[in-house]
């Protein structure tokens, strides 16, 4: 009876990445050469954004779910990312 099923609510949890320079959820995961990893919230992809395309291998826009879910989004801010 104190067996824990593989479905309980922390192994449906998605992983959160969080930006590499503040501690905030991060909305843009950068690739570089040598397969690691950076990860940067909005503001600071922002800030960021010559210096990392000259470093990239690629760059891709980290999807909020909770925007999915109705729990996000709501402050005002405009957290969305334009990946070129």
């Amino acid at each position: 009876m104190g067996e824990q099923s593989e479905t309980d609510a922390d192994s449906l949890r998605a992983p959160i990445e969080i930006c590499d320079r503040c501690r905030m959820r991060a909305r843009l995961r950068v690739v570089l050469d040598d397969d690691g990893l950076l990860y940067f919230c909005s503001q600071h992809a922002r800030e960021h954004r010559a210096a990392l395309e000259q470093v990239a291998r690629s760059m891709e826009e980290i999807p909020d779910w909770t925007d999915e879910l109705g729990r996000g989004g709501d402050d005002g801010r405009d957290d969305r990312l334009v990946v070129g």
